[in-house]
């Protein structure tokens, strides 16, 4: 078994969340006649780190500058990938055979952001195993990681849900999945492009050298047809593109945001990001993302991001 201590965020029906201190969270592992504990992880925040990041996610906006910088609300990937969603992907009771990381697949990300980390911050890492279920094309795992401060606040939480595929889907999943991407009018529609060396700065600036994304012959090998980038760093560039064009610049009112990944992207790809309107409130607005390649095809989709009105 996994057991995570401290305290668990909840969710509610609305997609809010909630602590309850104290608690003590169980969740089904690979061996279940054990019970393992997941190390917590203090880094500091520093000004070369926050550089490199925005560097390798092609972000030159003037705020992630300086000795007391706010970084880029995913920035905190950078401490939860490594210390966090690594950890526990790579442990023996979790993943079994080593040989089943070459088979893992990130299907879809989700954080929140309670606020910017900022240079000179202590973040503490917690990650933990949230579920794990047999899937058809293989089994899925779920890893919730808590990003704190010094004092025990929140900053952000990133839930991860990665699928170790154990065979291809079959021609009905592979045309639903087709299904699920239906335009709409967009109320943003930017396009931008991949580096053709993305995936290998984004690695080293992200701490994920995980070899399909740096080696093309692993690639292959996994039947991409060659280096694939991270799905988290084409999250960033939504990320880039939502803070820049609807948000005025100003990262602190990025408060959520969720997407899925559905096909690789590769160095060099043209990438065209759509947003949609879906809920709007005084204090909010909601949006859904598709982003596509220069082929037409979706590459992400079923996202959606809360952005906060100014002032809120």
């Amino acid at each position: 078994m996994v057991v995570a201590r401290g305290h668990e965020n909840k969710w509610d029906a609305a997609g809010q969340q909630g602590v309850v201190a104290g608690t003590t969270l169980v969740y089904a592992c690979a061996n279940t006649s054990m019970t393992k504990q997941f190390d917590t992880h203090t880094a500091e925040v520093t000004t070369a780190s926050v550089a490199a990041y925005a560097a390798a996610t092609n972000d030159d906006n003037p705020r992630y500058v300086g000795d007391r910088c706010a970084a880029p609300p995913m920035f905190v990937v950078t401490l939860s990938v490594p210390f966090g969603l690594t950890q526990v992907v790579t442990d023996a009771d979790v993943i079994g055979d080593p040989m089943r990381l070459l088979n893992l697949l990130h299907q879809e990300e989700e954080m929140v952001f309670h606020r910017l980390a900022r240079v000179g911050d202590r973040l503490s890492v917690t990650p933990r195993l949230a579920a794990r279920e047999a899937k058809p094309a293989g089994e899925l795992l779920v890893v919730v990681t808590d990003i704190t401060d010094a004092a025990g606040r929140p900053v952000a939480q990133t839930r991860s849900s990665l699928l170790i595929r154990e065979r291809r889907p079959n021609k009905l999943e592979r045309e639903i999945s087709k299904s699920e991407a239906v335009r709409s009018d967009p109320v943003l529609r930017t396009t931008f492009v991949v580096g053709d060396d993305q995936s290998l700065r984004y690695a080293e600036a992200a701490g994920d050298r995980n070899p399909i994304h740096t080696d093309d012959a692993v690639a292959r090998m996994v039947g991409l047809r060659g280096k694939v980038l991270h799905g988290l760093c084409s999250m960033a560039f939504v990320q880039r593109e939502l803070i820049d064009r609807m948000l005025g610049g100003d990262p602190a009112r990025l408060r959520r945001l969720r997407v899925r990944f559905v096909k690789p992207i590769y160095n060099g790809d043209t990438l065209t990001l759509e947003t949609t309107e879906v809920l709007s409130t005084p204090a909010t607005q909601d949006v859904g993302i598709t982003v596509y390649n220069q082929d037409g095809q979706t590459v992400i989709a079923g996202g959606q991001a809360v952005l906060a009105n100014p002032g809120a």
